[in-house]
């Protein structure tokens, strides 16, 4: 099929990009990477009568420390954060993500940003946004604010962002010591996006004890979601297996699942529960390591 009839538009600037935004009343869409927005408007899902094409703007793009943080232009492509040497020398567990997501030519097209505002309740980064902390910056007709992580999603494909904003960057904490990273994803054969998908962040102490967990999943429900009840029972005791498989346990209890047609609420939840442990036990390996190796995993 062919996208009904639209205006498009380049702009030079977020400023730019912001009026037109302002302008269209609400009948435009931003084009950040194109890899869902584009399919959808072939099949007439999504009729926006403006096009804002954001590939024009260099502020958006780039990966850099900025005080103390990872900072990512939002639309930096998921192959330059697979790619990215300051990833891969301070947040590789991000450069390691991107590099799951989908396939080459989506990797060469897809955008963080995009990802982030389209928030798929299967994709990968929503996730890991949670999962490490992040923060979304955004700006609009009434300037610039930041949006915590565990503010950003909102319900199905549905998020923080208001209207006339546009995603600038998103930053990441850097690691702390004893910190190890890992995500897990059961991929749809097709699509790539995670069927289950599990992002675990555990500081461990020097005798193994978790001091910090942060937990989220995707595929799962109708949006990305941390699940607390699970950090809480990691936290303040040895990650060993026996604590592994009871967080798997109380995770397959807390979660709540979206029906999707893939899978029965019981097969999610099982699932759910043995990604969590390869996830954990992943994670824990990766924090054991930095305890005695300052290079972050």
């Amino acid at each position: 099929m062919y996208p009904s009839p639209f205006a498009y538009h380049r702009p030079a600037g977020v400023a730019e990009a912001i009026a037109l935004l302002r302008a269209a009343n609400g009948d435009a869409r931003c084009l950040a990477g194109g890899q869902s927005l584009i399919p959808a408007m072939k099949f007439r899902l999504s009729q926006p009568g403006q096009l804002v094409d954001l590939s024009g703007i260099a502020a958006l793009r780039g990966i850099s420390l900025a005080q103390g943080q990872v900072s990512i232009g939002a639309m930096s492509t998921h192959r330059e954060v697979e790619s990215s040497p300051v990833l891969a020398a301070q947040l590789p567990y991000l450069a390691r993500v991107a590099g799951h997501i989908a396939d080459p030519q989506v990797r060469n097209r897809g955008t963080i940003g995009g990802s982030l505002a389209n928030a798929d309740p299967a994709a990968d980064y929503p996730a890991s946004l949670l999962a490490l902390g992040g923060t979304v910056e955004v700006e609009g007709p009434d300037g610039p604010r930041e949006i915590a992580a565990d503010d950003w999603a909102l319900s199905l494909m549905s998020t923080a962002l208001a209207e006339g904003e546009i995603v600038t960057r998103i930053r990441f904490p850097l690691p702390v010591p004893g910190q190890g990273a890992a995500y897990v994803k059961v991929p749809h054969p097709a699509s790539r996006f995670a069927v289950v998908g599990i992002a675990a962040v555990l500081v461990l102490d020097a005798q193994g004890v978790c001091t910090g967990a942060r937990i989220a999943s995707t595929g799962i429900g109708e949006t990305a979601r941390r699940a607390p009840a699970t950090e809480a029972l990691l936290v303040g005791e040895a990650v060993d297996a026996d604590r592994i498989a009871r967080a798997a346990a109380r995770f397959a209890a807390e979660v709540e699942v979206m029906d999707d047609g893939l899978l029965g609420e019981q097969a999610k939840r099982q699932l759910g529960r043995m990604t969590l442990r390869k996830a954990l036990r992943e994670a824990a390996a990766r924090a054991m390591a930095a305890t005695t190796n300052p290079r972050p995993a």
